[in-house]
Order: C-alpha cells, then sequence, then structure tokens
C-alpha cells in the first residue's frame, strides 16, 4: 500500500495505470519508451489523425528532429532549380504583389 495525502491508500500497483509502455523494435534491438497516461493518449490521438500506427509516428517526430536545415529545403530547392529564372522572377514579383496589396 501507498499512503497518499489526507491518509488515502493506494494499492503499490495503483499508479501503473496511469504508466503505458511504446515498444519500437529495428531489426534485433528493443527499446521501452514509458510515457505517463497523458502523453501516452496525446500521442495515440495526433498518431491516428495522421492514419499513422503510434510506431509510425514517434519515428517520423525523430527522423524529423534529426533533419539539418539544407535537408529540409531540398525539396524546395529542387522545385525552384525546375522554373527558369524568368518563371522565378515572375512567381516572387506576383507574391509581392499580393502582400502589398491593401486589404479590403
Amino acid at each position: 500500500m501507498i499512503e497518499g495525502e489526507k491518509g488515502a491508500s493506494f494499492p503499490s500497483d495503483f499508479f501503473a495505470v496511469f504508466r503505458r509502455n511504446v515498444r519500437y523494435n529495428e531489426g534485433m534491438s528493443s527499446r521501452t519508451l514509458t510515457l505517463d497516461e497523458k502523453h501516452f493518449r496525446v500521442a495515440e490521438e495526433k498518431a491516428r489523425s495522421l492514419g499513422k500506427t503510434l510506431d509510425d509516428y514517434l519515428q517520423s517526430l525523430i527522423d524529423a528532429d534529426s533533419l539539418t536545415f539544407d535537408e529540409i529545403l531540398q525539396p524546395v530547392r529542387q522545385g525552384f532549380d525546375a522554373m527558369s529564372d524568368a518563371e522565378n522572377d515572375d512567381m516572387f514579383d506576383r507574391a509581392v504583389k499580393a502582400v502589398r496589396q491593401p486589404t479590403k
């Protein structure tokens, strides 16, 4: 038993209900990540909203966090490389004009 505030007693495994384990397996290695119930629920909901499994969602967070700024911009640069200088100039001119237009 665990003694709580005002003399309340809880079974020793009471707080285990508030912990969930996520296992990640890659090849022969295995790790356990322990999250409190709130964080586990938030991660599950976010994964579900993105159409991913919890494992895939957590892996995508780690992958995204490990990207360099250059790697993040690579697809953008490739898009601009496919455009001529005149097309790039025209696109930026239109964007500047759109931003500078007075709002109603």
